[in-house]
């Protein structure tokens, strides 16, 4: 059973945007926050050490 008119929710959580910003900023930024050569970012943009090759 759905209303008429259909209503659109709002699913998109919030920390997606906080995480995705981060992400944007820390990678495109001038002058560069960090060496994306020798460091890696986790999942929630989290700065962390490189592996060892």
């Amino acid at each position: 059973i759905t209303t008429r008119p259909m209503e659109q929710g709002d699913n998109c959580p919030g920390y997606w945007w906080s995480e995705q910003m981060k992400y944007y900023f820390i990678m495109f930024a001038e002058p560069r926050r960090i060496d994306l050569d020798r460091l890696q970012l986790s999942t929630e943009a989290c700065v962390l050490r490189g592996f060892v090759k």
